[in-house]
């Protein structure tokens, strides 16, 4: 395996090369599944065989398929890269279809994505459920960032001096492979303007990372929505509804005055508060209070995704960064729609999580979190409550920067995120437009601070160079189009999908790449062998850096 990696200040291009040998005495047909991070896709394929370079196209799903299957009735090899209908995770198939007899084919995958933010730091990670198990990887990663590099640092391989490429060679399947860069001006906002010659497009990236100098938290005042979503299923019953009761009274004295707040139970049925979230005052905290105190576990069957889809049925308020807080032992009737159903909201809310007892589906716990950029706690004992509780809430309840604004250009066409999210502590806001015709010198952008100060951005326009940020304006358009086509299947929101995955190269949920080799002209039998792949487990963003094997840190300053 060897990866070929570009870091373009936040933006990231990944190419995976691997090596594919037919040691049968058939014809074969293999497919490879794996799944990628949601903030991920494909967005280039190829293949070489006997050094020649075998190219394709993005198509509509069913004709793609439909040219696939055509070259295998022909006796052509043939090969498609296509997103899996599971959407619950970003789950990809690559098939290789009429693959002779000792034949050897390499194909070349290459992942657009976004960079993860950690403590100011730009970070690129491939954890080993993205590598091929006793397989070991080489590779390397070029750095190119329009502002001033201040540092580098890798768990793997070598730094040039220059600190714009680091390689390793042979590192081990079970290790984690990190690269973090820190650059001079992280914090400060920024608008780069960049035109890709291939597509005569350009996009426009916007982003910033809020810091707060001297912010004393004391004196801020949270005006936020809380949703308490509490599982009151038959497997909630005994200790851990006597658990639910006493975290539910604990973290209903600490929401802050000014919130609005509601109570939601569920199960087969629902049982809610209030219609709708509302002030915190004595006389509603009083009327919580009893209820918590009746709250058993009685509702039947565990149904997540009702109760959250009719929360995100209800739009937030600007004004009230709205939190919601699932408190469940994890055993939900459908673990990977629950997930899907967070993901697909996520600019709505932070989702955080509280696991009852030590039987706890923490896959599910995790999964709801990760799709809802929140975090997970876990109560084991009587004895952890409190203290666990009260970290969780510290977590959920930080300052952040909101009802943020993008001034976009007057000829933008498309945007994404449509609604920007609150920006919390450590956040970066990420925003992509595809522009038509020239832009300004500045861009505006407005917002209020965590004490409710109107910020407001004037935000020099720089070029930037390559087609990287189109492709992942065109990814992150079309994310949220696919989103939108989710929560109400409509064939003009399909078209625009299509019609922009044809356009940037990408898979979606209705296009695939597909490759045609029309040199190779084999005999192929009703009864080609298929061997299928199974790459890896869904892979939590949250459990990153609990993963891998360790190694020795190597930075350049």
């Amino acid at each position: 395996m060897h990866v070929d990696a570009q870091f373009v200040d936040c933006c990231l291009k990944v190419q995976f090369q691997q090596e594919y040998w037919n040691r049968s005495a058939d014809n074969i047909e293999t497919i490879y599944k794996f799944v990628i991070p949601k903030t991920s896709t494909i967005g280039d394929f190829y293949a070489e065989v006997g050094g020649r370079k075998i190219t394709g196209v993005v198509q509509e799903k069913g004709e793609a398929q439909e040219t696939y299957d055509d070259a295998l009735s022909t006796g052509q090899t043939s090969y498609l890269a296509s997103k899996e209908a599971d959407v619950s995770f970003n789950s990809y198939s690559i098939s290789i279809g009429n693959l002779p007899p000792g034949q050897t084919t390499k194909v070349y995958i290459s992942f657009m994505s976004v960079a993860l933010n950690k403590d100011g730091k730009y970070v690129f990670c491939i954890p080993p459920e993205l590598l091929p198990a006793s397989v070991p990887t080489s590779g390397c990663c070029k750095i190119e960032m329009t502002e001033q590099v201040e540092n580098v640092y890798t768990t793997v391989g070598s730094i040039s001096k220059n600190m714009d490429l680091v390689e390793w060679k042979l590192v081990p399947f079970n290790q984690t492979i990190v690269i973090c860069v820190t650059t001079k001006k992280f914090f400060q906002p920024k608008a780069i303007l960049e035109y890709d010659e291939e597509t005569n497009s350009k996009a426009l990236m916007i982003t910033t990372t809020p810091i707060w100098k001297d912010l004393n938290t004391d004196l801020i005042e949270s005006q936020v929505e809380v949703i308490f979503v509490v599982d009151r299923s038959g497997s909630m019953r005994d200790s851990r509804i006597v658990q639910t009761r006493k975290a539910l009274n604990i973290l209903l004295h600490a929401l802050p005055p000014l919130s609005r707040f509601n109570i939601i139970g569920f199960g087969t049925n629902q049982d809610w508060l209030f219609e709708k979230s509302i002030q915190f005052c004595e006389d509603n905290i009083k009327i919580a209070h009893k209820k918590i105190q009746k709250t058993e576990a009685n509702l039947g069957g565990t149904d997540l995704v009702s109760p959250l889809r009719r929360i995100f049925a209800q739009p937030p308020d600007i004004e009230y960064p709205r939190i919601i807080l699932v408190l469940t032992d994890g055993s939900v009737d459908d673990r990977s729609g629950t997930i899907n159903e967070v993901r697909r909201n996520q600019e709505q809310c932070r989702l955080y999580a509280l696991g009852i007892s030590s039987e706890v589906d923490s896959e599910l716990v995790k999964g709801i979190c990760d799709a809802g950029r929140g975090e997970a706690a876990f109560v084991i004992n009587d004895s952890d409550i409190e203290s666990t509780v009260m970290s969780l809430f510290e977590k959920a309840f930080q300052p952040c920067t909101r009802n943020i604004q993008i001034m976009w250009p007057e000829n933008t066409t498309q945007y994404a995120p449509k609604r920007c999210p609150p920006i919390f502590k450590g956040d970066r806001l990420i925003a992509f437009g595809l522009i038509e015709g020239e832009v300004g010198e500045f861009v505006n952008i407005k917002a209020l601070d965590p004490m409710g100060q109107e910020l407001d951005w004037l935000v020099p326009v720089e070029k930037g160079n390559g087609f990287l940020r189109n492709k992942l304006a065109a990814f992150e358009i079309i994310k949220q189009l696919e989103a939108d086509n989710a929560q109400n299947e409509q064939l003009d929101t399909q078209k625009k999908i299509i019609e922009l995955a044809k356009k940037y190269q990408l898979v979606s949920s209705f296009t695939s790449f597909v490759l045609v080799d029309e040199q190779v002209d084999t005999a192929t039998s009703s009864s080609l062998k298929t061997i299928k792949v199974e790459v890896v487990k869904p892979l939590l963003f949250t459990e990153i850096e609990k993963k891998g094997g360790s190694s020795k840190k190597k930075q350049y300053k």
